[in-house]
């Protein structure tokens, strides 16, 4: 839940009386890699887990040298005063677009503090000046659970690997790294900017035969097939939207940002955010948000909408949330994520077919897997987790029979195991780094040398 607190005339406020014993005495304020937020640590919980969790990051990638220096170089240390206060200097305030007298809204974060403006978090002040605020899209894509999936694809030297999703290409990067020098890699997306920034990188791994390749990763075994490389040694794909298309207004993905109702992947699709929410039938909007959103109020949502659009069809992502806002009773508005997180979920699913394509790379995936070779899928949220853990458990058990069969007569063979009993999660000190890995999940499958099951 969160806090509302004021600003005072020295640039003070109130710790939440929940939070002053967590925090302890001292404490440190710097940016927070969302945008909008600064961050509020104990001393020994920053210099202890988000100090040594940054030093990890590469020193030789420009992204990560700005990622320490906003963090850990403008990182504030101050003592919590008798009365229950921290002062935050004004550079600081400033990120975020707050000055004395503003309210501000503090929320506990798995012990931290996360600190935005009110006018933020309510999403009425929609021409925040960019210039105060620290963009994730600066950094490119983040990437979550990196060295874990990594690991999970047992990289070698000549293999042949494919990153279904390529994005600014950090994951392709570590493999890339770690085939030294030899082998193919392929990487996946539909987003030109996407697929750019990831082959900005190629040119430091020479040797390796690195294919970029516009497309969908539901269609994996056309790629495959065109390329003739046989079957492949690695696949994995980070179903998460990336940093930079959330943080780039003009892509409309996010409700915190002013921008046109589009949401696609790929600017050249037809279908968008508009498309959906002014013309999809009252049914099929409740259907979408309670499926693909998980929302419990979808037909309320849905009742206004289409209500709203009769006198005016929506256009931009800043008016939609601020109307599905308004449409929630008001306990679902006390949740300490925006009301209109799922629903704007649920539309992203629902322009660009995600799940249908999910399915798609899951079951034509495995099959194209050398034996030996291993799938990695990284999902955020339960339906796409869902989705993944039932693919791998039927491809590992795939029998039909009844149970009390003595032998199978169905014919339907194990391509494989799972590895993953229970998924990878982020550490806390990822989280903490990245708050945006909270809701990841890693799951694993290692392909055997049985062709196919019916």
């Amino acid at each position: 839940m969160r806090d509302i607190k004021k600003v005072d005339a020295k640039g003070r406020f109130f710790i939440p009386s929940k939070q002053k014993e967590l925090l302890g005495a001292e404490v440190v304020v710097t940016n927070s890699l969302d945008v909008g937020y600064l961050c509020v640590y104990s001393k020994d919980h920053f210099e202890n887990v988000v100090k040594p969790q940054l030093s990890k990051l590469n020193t030789m990638d420009a992204n990560a040298r700005k990622i320490k220096r906003t963090i850990i170089g403008e990182a504030c240390e101050v003592s919590v005063d008798s009365q229950g206060r921290i002062s935050v200097n004004s550079e600081l305030w400033d990120r975020i677009g707050a000055k004395p007298g503003d309210e501000i809204c503090v929320f506990n974060d798995d012990g931290k503090l996360d600190i935005c403006t009110k006018n933020f978090y309510d999403n009425e002040d929609h021409d925040l000046r960019q210039s105060i605020m620290l963009k994730v899209s600066d950094f490119d894509h983040i990437p979550v659970l990196l060295y874990q999936t990594v690991d999970a694809l047992n990289v070698r030297p000549g293999g042949i690997y494919v990153d279904c999703t390529a994005g600014g290409g950090s994951h392709s990067a570590e493999i890339a790294r770690r085939m030294k020098g030899q082998g193919i890699l392929i990487s996946i997306d539909k987003d030109d900017a996407a697929l750019a920034a990831c082959m900005e990188r190629r040119e430091a791994f020479a040797g390796i035969d690195w294919m970029p390749f516009k497309s969908d990763y539901k269609d994996i075994d056309d790629i495959i097939r065109s390329l003739k490389v046989g079957k492949v040694d690695g696949i994995m794909a980070d179903l998460g939207v990336s940093s930079y298309q959330l943080d780039t207004a003009e892509r409309g993905f996010s409700y915190m940002k002013n921008g046109p109702l589009d949401m696609r992947m790929d600017p050249n699709e037809w279908l968008t955010a508009a498309e959906v929410v002014n013309r999809y039938s009252r049914d099929d909007l409740e259907r979408i948000f309670r499926e693909y959103g998980e929302e419990h109020h979808a037909g309320r949502i849905a009742d206004g909408i289409v209500e709203r659009r009769k006198t005016k069809p929506f256009s931009r992502t800043t008016e939609l949330a601020a109307a599905i806002k308004e449409y929630m009773p008001g306990h679902g508005r006390g949740e300490d994520q925006h009301p209109a997180k799922r629903c704007f979920q649920a539309i992203r699913i629902e322009v660009n077919h995600e799940l249908d394509g999910l399915e798609s790379l899951l079951q034509d995936g495995i099959r194209k897997l050398k034996p030996g070779g291993r799938m990695a899928i990284i999902s955020f949220h339960s339906l796409e987790d869902r989705i993944v853990k039932e693919a791998f458990r039927t491809a590992e058990s795939p029998c039909t029979c009844p149970r009390d069969f003595p032998v199978c007569v169905c014919g339907k063979k194990s391509l494989g195991t799972v590895i993953t009993k229970k998924p990878i999660e982020p550490t806390q000190e990822e989280i903490d780094i990245n708050p945006r890995a909270r809701s990841s999940k890693l799951r694993v499958f290692e392909r055997n040398d049985n062709e196919q099951y019916n």
